[in-house]
């Protein structure tokens, strides 16, 4: 394993042009893993003692940078989160207005209901008190009276008339005799 980054560039295979490809990969092959091998104890070994203190501070400047940077990133991505919350929280207003808007028609549809309801229970009530006869007469019931209408009536300026009923001829009752006398 090579001690320093000299030796490193010395043990650099060279080729004379008269070794066979397969004898050139195995140089290769080998001087690959010297490598290896040296940046494994590099990295193992690496520590605060093996700076000067211009070193350390470069890296302590980038540590600074990377976590400046990170935190900018995070910073955004707590921006744009908070747009969304925002956006949400208006949707969320949009939502609960809707639904105050959805039970003022139910209220209103039940408010319809219950006149349509009381204007069935009128109809109903004036069909009760108004009847059209099969033969075209009118019947109308007020008070316990009943006033049946046959004639000419003008119903929106048109002339309606009902036909009146034929009248059966009248039956012959049987005298008795003592009424004859």
């Amino acid at each position: 394993m090579p001690s320093n980054w000299q030796s490193i560039d010395m043990n650099f295979p060279s080729f004379t042009g008269e070794e066979s490809p397969k004898e050139q990969i195995r140089q290769l092959h080998n001087y690959l893993f010297q490598l290896r091998q040296g940046l494994q104890y590099s990295l193992q070994n690496l520590g605060l003692k093996n700076f000067n203190a211009a070193g350390l501070k470069e890296l302590t400047e980038a540590q600074k940078q990377d976590v400046t940077v990170l935190l900018q990133g995070i910073t955004q991505a707590v921006n744009n989160l908070s747009g969304e919350l925002n956006s949400l929280s208006g949707r969320v207003r949009d939502v609960e207005k809707l639904s105050g808007q959805i039970a003022d028609i139910e209220e209103w549809t039940a408010a319809a209901e219950t006149q349509l309801k009381e204007l069935d229970d009128r109809i109903t009530a004036l069909e009760q008190i108004l009847r059209v006869g099969e033969d075209g007469s009118i019947s109308i019931g007020v008070a316990g009276r009943t006033i049946n209408i046959v004639g000419s009536i003008l119903i929106n300026g048109k002339e309606w008339q009902v036909e009146p009923e034929e009248e059966d001829p009248p039956i012959e009752e049987e005298v008795s005799e003592e009424e004859m006398q």
